[in-house]
């Protein structure tokens, strides 16, 4: 077993000492303790988490099946028989000589 050294306000360890006199019932009470703090559910979110969420309460992201849905109906509008494949698309993109953005604002004359 390791050793750790943890520093506690006076009171505190005045207090843990009248309660459990041997340090060995101090251990394992800490031990205890930290194992039930480790063992906690955890309710922190991650900050992609918080992003993502911030992002779908402002209407910016929408679920896979909106998405999905979104795209059949532009794709039905197209009248395109097969849809591009990803390697096709990379390939369209590729040939812009500045980045897509720009070229959509380059388009617009803005």
């Amino acid at each position: 077993m390791e050793t750790m050294r943890v520093q506690l306000p006076p009171l505190l360890m005045q207090r843990l000492r009248q309660e459990m006199p041997s340090d060995e019932g101090l251990n394992s009470v800490v031990v205890e303790a930290l194992q039930m703090w480790l063992n906690r559910p955890r309710r922190t979110t991650s900050e992609r988490e918080k992003a993502r969420q911030a992002l779908n309460e402002a209407g910016v992201i929408m679920p896979p099946e909106r998405q999905n849905a979104l795209a059949q109906a532009i794709l039905s509008n197209l009248h395109v028989e097969t849809p591009p494949t990803r390697a096709q698309v990379q390939a369209a993109l590729a040939n812009f000589a500045v980045p897509l953005s720009d070229e959509i604002i380059a388009m617009r004359n803005e």
